[in-house]
């Protein structure tokens, strides 16, 4: 330990830390134009699920959907994180003080976004886009009765991207 340059494998690291970008990081276009829509989260079951005691609980075919007996308390905030008109509405935003708010990246560094806005934030999966049906960001998702709501949210241009 007395022969490491600590300071060198920092660096190293910090750098690491500020190039990572996930493999499947996905890519959405700006919104142009405020819109809204709903996405139905219902699902057909592909399989039996048993009820544990030898019986069927719902069986294959089955639609369910999972709004109708649950509540999702959580808002989805997606944006382009080398986007600083984007991070700046973000921050700028009611969004940016709520706890129950998830901040999900298309691009950008999550750890520069992360210290700048002093909150956690993720990358977004291809799984998530594909179920929202995300089309640009920023966009919103929340829970509106039994379906999701989606707004795309035209942010206002002021600087040039990163």
């Amino acid at each position: 330990a007395k022969n490491v340059d600590w300071n060198k494998l920092w660096s190293e690291g910090r750098q690491k830390i500020n190039d990572y970008r996930p493999a499947n990081q996905v890519s959405l276009p700006h919104a142009h134009k405020n819109a809204s829509f709903t996405v139905d989260m219902s699902r057909q079951l592909e399989i039996d699920v048993p009820d544990g005691k030898g019986g069927i609980l719902y069986p294959k075919g089955t639609v369910i959907n999972p709004l109708a007996s649950s509540k999702y308390s959580h808002i989805l905030v997606v944006l382009d994180g080398d986007d600083p008109d984007q991070v700046s509405w973000f921050r700028d935003s009611p969004y940016s003080k709520k706890t129950n708010v998830k901040l999900l990246l298309t691009d950008g560094n999550y750890y520069k976004v992360a210290e700048k806005l002093r909150r956690q934030v993720f990358y977004v999966s291809p799984l998530i886009v594909s179920r929202f049906q995300l089309r640009a960001v920023p966009s919103v998702v929340s829970q509106a009765g039994e379906v999701m709501q989606v707004q795309e949210i035209a942010v206002p241009r002021k600087r040039t991207k990163q």
